[in-house]
């Protein structure tokens, strides 16, 4: 299956907004249960689009976190510490 540029641009951004995947589909107008589908082949268009939309954007928020949380922010010092936690785990699976 081959998609439209344009489709794809808008499946990246609207990933990096965090919308669930029924919703983009919606927004696409594209079948919710083949969209769905599409995210769990690593080799569609549809899932590099949207993980390069969700994953850029998660690091951008992780950046912005890590900021503030060196210029002394407790919360967003909570949130690194969760971060580490969570990386820790994964490492020792």
């Amino acid at each position: 299956m081959s998609i439209e540029t344009d489709i794809l641009k808008e499946i990246t951004k609207l990933a990096a907004l965090f919308l669930p995947p029924d919703r983009i589909a919606r927004i696409i107008e594209m079948d919710a249960e083949e969209f769905k589908q599409a995210l769990i082949d690593p080799k569609s268009e549809i899932f590099r689009a949207y993980y390069v939309g969700f994953d850029k954007a998660d690091v951008e928020l992780r950046e912005s976190v890590i900021k503030i949380a060196k210029q002394g922010s407790q919360p967003a010092q909570d949130q690194v510490k969760k971060y580490i936690s969570e990386l820790k785990a994964k490492l020792n699976e």
